[in-house]
């Protein structure tokens, strides 16, 4: 397998020592415009060719940002209206509209959780805003606001898959995380997101193990990337019904030394792409043609 790691100056002393077989560079390309804080979530278009959308993280401007495969700002948008309390990922479907997940709940006690819809923007035409942004509210139908507070209804993974969007949780109290779906996205009510399934992830707990940062399913519908801190999930599709979670085709484990805090991910053809919050761009090429399971490949 041929590897490409995209790395920021800091982390080329880990990256060296733990890469072997694997291409490092480190140019005037290597991160993502310092504009954009904590990139969070990140899907490509599938309309415009070599770009991707990202956004930043939880209290930062309310901006959709348009970059480029090696992380350079094409165009910024504002979402007029809107305020960034924890966006967390992105997604699109194939009638040319982004969903953007306001999902982050640390404390598990937002009652305000919604997806932001609205229609993707063309990068190469003039604008500073996006209006007429529908606001998808929803809760989770077996959380409990009663007591104590259990620590599993934080989420930072959106996908969309066959005409459906779909939410991966983030657990603070184990290594699992939890697949629910959106029966509605019509309205302004608050909906009840549908529980489809768990899949424990594993990892080490001093290292932020078991925890779900991102997800995205390729163009052509057959595998899902599912990002933690720890390693890459790939899952096949499902041959019917609605558990993307089923069937675990390949896991492919960091080096966090090397990759640090990642949490968002996309498809690029049959490459994935990835960044963490120090704005650092890592790509594996072709992770599924390969027998490698770790990154930097040893």
């Amino acid at each position: 397998m041929v590897v490409r790691a995209t790395v920021c100056l800091g982390l080329v002393l880990a990256v060296s020592e733990a890469c072997v077989g694997c291409h490092v560079a480190v140019d005037g390309a290597s991160t993502l415009d310092p504009r954009i804080l904590e990139s969070s979530g990140l899907v490509q278009s599938r309309r415009y060719p070599g770009v991707f959308w990202t956004h930043s993280d939880s209290s930062q401007a309310a901006v959709l940002y348009a970059v480029d495969g090696h992380g350079r700002l094409l165009r910024n948008y504002e979402l007029r209206g809107e305020k960034n309390v924890d966006w967390e990922d992105i997604a699109i479907d194939d009638d040319g509209h982004l969903y953007l997940g306001d999902i982050g709940n640390n404390g598990s006690q937002r009652r305000d959780l919604a997806v932001l819809r609205f229609a993707e923007p063309d990068p190469r035409a003039e604008g500073a805003e996006i209006g007429g942004v529908q606001r998808i509210p929803f809760r989770y139908p077996d959380q409990d606001f009663v007591g104590e507070a259990v620590p599993n209804f934080d989420a930072e993974s959106l996908f969309w898959a066959n005409g459906e969007l779909y939410l991966l949780t983030k657990h603070r109290s184990d290594q699992s995380t939890t697949l629910y779906r959106f029966p509605s996205l019509r309205g302004s009510q608050v909906r009840d997101l549908e529980r489809i399934s768990e899949f424990n992830l594993g990892g080490y707990w001093a290292r932020f193990g078991g925890m779900a940062t991102a997800a995205d399913l390729r163009r052509e519908g057959d595998v899902l990337v599912v990002l933690t801190y720890h390693a890459l999930f790939f899952f096949d599709a499902p041959r019917d019904g609605h558990d993307y979670l089923a069937r675990l085709r390949k896991r492919i484990d960091f080096d966090q030394r090397a990759t640090g805090q990642c949490e968002a991910v996309a498809w690029d053809g049959d490459d994935v792409v990835f960044t963490n919050e120090s704005g650092s761009i890592f790509r594996i090429v072709d992770p599924l043609g390969s027998d490698h399971v770790e990154f930097p490949a040893d």
